[in-house]
């Protein structure tokens, strides 16, 4: 599945990738982006190449998806310097190790647990990845002069109604509460589902078809935003670009598309006129519809480009206290604990759909 095919007969719209007023503002630096093994990550490390960053840091705890996007800078884009650097982003010391000795300029954390009904399952694993994963990242960056550091959030962090969501949520809000602490820009660039990434529904009627089973759609009023994955990372740049200290940037993504829809464009495109799809219902913690920003987000943005943008007081508060509650709920493997303090870090309510999770 080609790239026109996705935007234009799946997305009935062209890509629109983002273009940079000035390139030059990455070249010479050293910049590390976390999960660059993952769809966005490598996708990012490709388009960060021709800024011509001095180095280019390639953060991930996956060796074999390190070595692919490594491979690929060299064989495709003749760009040798980078560093692969293996490491979980919640391992404290070798992150503070790495940056330590690279000094990045500009950190994208793009590393996270994103896939709802295995988080929901595996909160305990998705808190520590999501939450203090993000914890560490920041506060490593701040002690080693970063100017800007990146946090990639998702729509799922809106009113969230799952795990992983909450999860993004506090990830969020902890961004919020660095900035007030340093110098060190802190941003915050939040879109919905990147089409063709891993694990994305588009793989997995991809996958469907190519066995010859039917499709498996959860429910045929589900709405989803969709973004390409070049899309997505080149929205992120000219974030990184435009942004001031602590913004929220929203990236527009057009109308929600039905899965339903999606789906019947997929097959047409590959010229099936009948195929059987089976409707299998939501899954744990999954909406009928997401929400790119909250009400009060959408009344003090402001439009531009293709993004809305909030501008964000810092949090002054100390959420050191319950970041080690939640370290030490990981920790002991207590699901409750856990779960109640990541209600804590994001602000949210508990709700009786996510106490299913335990």
């Amino acid at each position: 599945m080609r790239h026109n095919l996705l935007t234009e007969a799946l997305l009935h719209r062209s890509a629109e990738i983002a273009r940079l007023s000035f390139p030059e503002r990455l070249k010479g630096k050293v910049v590390a982006v976390t999960g660059a093994g993952g769809s966005i990550g490598s996708e990012l490390c490709r388009q960060l190449t021709v800024l011509a960053p001095r180095l280019l840091l390639l953060i991930g705890h996956g060796e074999h998806s390190l070595f692919q996007i490594a491979q690929d800078l060299s064989d495709r884009g003749r760009f040798s310097d980078f560093q692969i650097v293996l490491a979980d982003v919640a391992t404290a010391d070798l992150i503070d190790a790495a940056f330590a000795r690279y000094r990045p300029d500009v950190v994208i954390h793009a590393a996270a647990h994103k896939h709802v009904p295995i988080v929901e399952q595996n909160l305990t694993e998705g808190a520590r990845t999501n939450v203090l994963g993000a914890y560490t990242v920041a506060r490593c960056a701040v002690s080693h002069g970063a100017r800007d550091v990146v946090l990639l959030s998702t729509d799922k962090a809106v009113q969230p109604a799952n795990v992983m969501g909450l999860t993004k949520l506090a990830a969020e809000n902890i961004w919020q509460s660095f900035p007030y602490k340093s110098d060190t820009r802190f941003i915050t660039v939040r879109f919905g589902n990147v089409l063709g990434s891993r694990g994305s529904v588009l793989e997995i009627f991809e996958r469907q078809i190519e066995l010859g089973v039917p499709l498996s759609l959860t429910d045929r009023r589900m709405q989803r935003y969709f973004l390409t994955i070049e899309e997505s990372a080149s929205w992120i740049l000219r974030a990184i670009e435009r942004a001031a200290a602590n913004e929220l940037f929203i990236v527009d993504s057009g109308e929600p598309i039905a899965i339903a829809a999606l789906a019947e464009r997929l097959l047409a495109a590959h010229g099936i006129s009948e195929y059987p799809i089976a409707e299998v219902g939501i899954r744990p913690g999954e909406k009928l519809n997401e929400q790119l920003m909250t009400g009060s987000e959408r009344t003090a943005a402001v439009r531009e480009e293709r993004f809305f943008i909030v501008d964000r007081p810092s949090r002054d508060e100390n959420l050191k206290p319950e970041i080690e509650r939640l370290a030490e709920a990981i920790r002991s493997n207590d699901d409750a604990n856990v779960l109640r303090s990541l209600h804590q870090l994001s602000g949210e309510q508990e709700r009786s759909t996510m106490q299913a999770a335990l």
